[in-house]
């Protein structure tokens, strides 16, 4: 079976945080979890797998691709929520859309506009 995500001996650390020998898979066709407490590394792995952040060590791939080297081809593959507002609150939807459509090479406007109604 196909790894989506693979992270191989992957290390960060800021100050007194430090992620250590993090290795993990995501198989295809699966929905996967990734809880634990707070300050554990949760929010920084996913920044880490996102190309957010560069690891101090280790790999990351996505769809058998490296994050970094491929990161508009993963990120054209797929959705990502942040856990808190990253738009501007002023903006309407059709102003939101221009500047998120461009992020996207197989934009779709009926089925944007239908998950806005």
């Amino acid at each position: 079976m196909e790894n989506v995500i693979e992270l191989k001996h992957v290390y960060k650390s800021f100050g007194d945080f430090q992620l250590k020998d993090i290795s993990m898979t995501v198989k295809k066709g699966f929905i996967t979890g990734f809880i634990g407490g707070n300050g554990v590394g949760k929010s920084t792995t996913i920044k880490l797998i996102m190309n957010l952040l560069q690891p101090d060590s280790g790999s990351i791939s996505i769809f058998g691709l490296d994050h970094k080297e491929h990161e508009k081809e993963i990120k054209r593959r797929i959705g990502f929520v942040f856990d808190e507002n990253i738009f501007y609150a002023h903006l309407t939807f059709a102003e939101m859309k221009e500047i998120i459509r461009p992020c996207y090479m197989n934009w779709d406007d009926s089925l944007f506009n239908h998950y806005v109604e």
